[in-house]
């Protein structure tokens, strides 16, 4: 099973614009190396990318003030509801970003060499879940960063005067960058990553019920998730059960609001940031 795009950056940023206009129901939703991680195992994968894979889920286990044990955490509650998570995601999205082995050596030819093949879903993984991609649209995970989304202005053209909901940690930093201020005005709304809501840390998935208990106060129609792995399949609770249209933006709304997070955002997509590169203060963000 090799997956290849069905649709291109274009044709998705058309879909959306219809579902803008016609105000109905859509979801476009990322997998990251975090996400693919939770996809592999002992079992469907090779020797030295099972060892990648364990280094990636320790990194996670930590960010969530977890203790990671190459046996016992995979039988562990965290482990499998995360896991979960990840596979909810990926057969209820409308638009799955997945990347390719041959993205991956495109991004190389371009200069980003901090990428490998842990963020593709080898044949076996793919094969051993019941994912129906004749049904799931796959496209790049990178659509997030095209710039006729990811830059600031351009989105601004693509929505017009329609009110946005953002779904993220990064609500302070955006209220005080001027030029996001400049761009959307009081035209935004927050569900914000707080915690006082969480019951171990301040990450999304320890959040999801305080996240899902505004949902019903949401007003506008474009929703833009940014709470990582753990909390991507509310991107389709809020277009199945709310018929909203979920844009999962990632750490692109982290350039919105000023900060580098990624690595990628010192070279190659630094287009998305409301900054100038020199001014962007770095933020390693916990949620991946």
């Amino acid at each position: 099973m090799n997956i290849s795009p069905t649709i291109s950056n274009e044709e998705l940023l058309n879909k959306i614009k219809l579902s803008i206009k016609n105000k109905t129901p859509l979801s476009y939703v990322r997998m990251g190396d975090g996400e693919i991680v939770f996809l592999k195992s002992s079992d469907n994968v090779e020797a030295d990318e099972l060892i990648i894979a364990e280094d990636a889920l320790a990194s996670i286990f930590n960010r969530h003030n977890q203790v990671y044990h190459p046996i016992d955490s995979k039988n562990s509650l965290f482990y499998k509801k995360y896991k979960k998570i990840i596979i909810d995601s990926i057969n209820d999205s409308d638009y799955l970003g997945m990347f390719t082995y041959q993205e991956i050596i495109d991004l190389n030819n371009a200069g980003f060499y901090d990428i490998d093949d842990r963020y593709v879903p080898n044949k076996k993984v793919l094969e051993s879940y019941d994912f129906d991609f004749n049904k799931i649209k796959t496209c790049s995970p990178l659509f997030n960063r095209f710039p006729k989304l990811g830059v600031i202005d351009n989105f601004k053209k693509l929505i017009g005067d329609e009110r946005i909901t953002i779904m993220t940690d990064m609500s302070e930093e955006l209220k005080t960058n001027k030029k996001f201020q400049n761009t959307f005005g009081d035209n935004v709304d927050f569900i914000s990553v707080n915690h006082q809501h969480a019951s171990n840390t301040d990450k999304s998935f320890y959040q999801r019920e305080h996240i899902r208990s505004q949902f019903k106060n949401i007003q506008s129609h474009v929703v833009l998730y940014a709470l990582g792995g753990g909390a991507k399949d509310l991107c389709n609770e809020l277009k199945n059960d709310w018929g909203k249209c979920v844009i999962d933006m990632g750490s692109v709304i982290d350039a919105w609001a000023g900060r580098i997070s990624r690595p990628s955002y010192l070279h190659l997509w630094s287009h998305c940031l409301t900054v100038p590169l020199a001014d962007a203060p770095h933020k390693l963000t916990c949620i991946l």
